[in-house]
């Protein structure tokens, strides 16, 4: 047996040590109750020939949470409804763009169980004002109130 004294510098390393890995165990203590990210992809950047099936089965297998629907996709919706049931991955928002139906985004929205509607401004260009798009686009957005819609950002 060694009768060696510890230098300071050992001791302060065997305290750093000690400290970090209690602040390391507090932290991930802490990381555990925040809530998760969730991860998803627009459906339509799955451009393999596939059932709407086994691109739902494939965005589970990769470890992704959800997918977004455009307004324009040529899914079926009852597919996707059965997919989303099948495999747990969920769609959650329905991509819009600068289409007028909203009421048809909305309804889709509300059918796959999603929570949001993306709605694009519109173009801005020499022949669209910024000013026209806007206020063409918030008349859409206001004539859906009816439907239960809360718009995050307004301008009234």
């Amino acid at each position: 047996m060694h009768d060696e004294k510890m230098s300071r510098r050992s001791c302060l390393q065997i305290a750093a040590v000690t400290s970090l890995t209690a602040s390391l165990a507090k932290a991930e203590e802490k990381a555990n109750d925040l809530p998760r990210i969730k991860k998803a992809v627009k459906f339509h950047m799955i451009k393999e020939e596939m059932s709407v099936l086994d691109k739902f089965k494939l965005l589970k297998d990769v470890g992704l949470d959800g997918t977004e629907i455009h307004v324009t996709s040529k899914a079926d919706r009852n597919e996707v409804r059965r997919a989303i049931d099948r495999t747990g991955v969920v769609v959650h928002g329905f991509l819009n763009s600068d289409k007028p139906d909203l009421i048809h985004a909305i309804d889709s929205a509300k059918y796959y169980g999603g929570s949001s509607v993306l709605v694009v401004a519109g173009r801005v260009d020499a022949s669209h004002a910024y000013d026209e798009v806007y206020r063409q686009q918030q008349s859409r957005i206001r004539k859906t109130r009816h439907q239960g819609v809360q718009p995050c950002k307004t301008d009234e």
